[in-house]
């Protein structure tokens, strides 16, 4: 398959907190997510990537941030076969790294000026998250 032409539509930060007013020192666990949404009448491809800081197994901050990514209808068309959309695991990582760059910065601007800015976002390994292709059934 060749290159998807898409634009990033939005960016929306779903969930921000700060569920604690101290902030921890020291090395601090940090979990990922990702969930893709689509809207086949739009196309268009959302990816929301949660990420939660962690003192122990308690939520310190949460973080949700979802970027919408509007296809070319051309390259959309192309990815439909045998009834469903096949979004090549390749396009999903790299739409995947955009968010999570949004996130990155979406962190640093939303703690700026407390002792949560001392929060890095960690490079994500999205290949052990992101490891198919993903396939959304076309119904009539």
């Amino acid at each position: 398959m060749e290159q998807l032409n898409f634009l990033m539509r939005r960016i929306r930060v779903n969930q921000f907190a700060i569920l604690t007013n101290d902030a921890p020192t020291g090395e601090i666990p940090v979990e990922f997510g990702i969930q893709f949404k689509t809207d086949i009448a739009g196309k268009w491809i959302a990816v929301a990537f949660k990420t939660q800081y962690l003192n122990g197994t308690t939520p310190l901050l949460l973080l949700e941030v979802q970027c919408d990514f509007q296809v070319k209808p051309e390259d959309w068309d192309s990815l439909s076969t045998d009834g469903k959309l096949v979004f090549p695991i390749g396009f999903l990582r790299h739409i995947a790294l955009h968010t999570v760059g949004s996130a990155r910065g979406i962190l640093f601007c939303k703690t700026e000026g407390s002792p949560f800015n001392s929060f890095i976002l960690p490079l994500v390994n999205l290949e052990a998250l992101i490891n198919q292709d993903l396939e959304i059934p076309l119904t009539e």
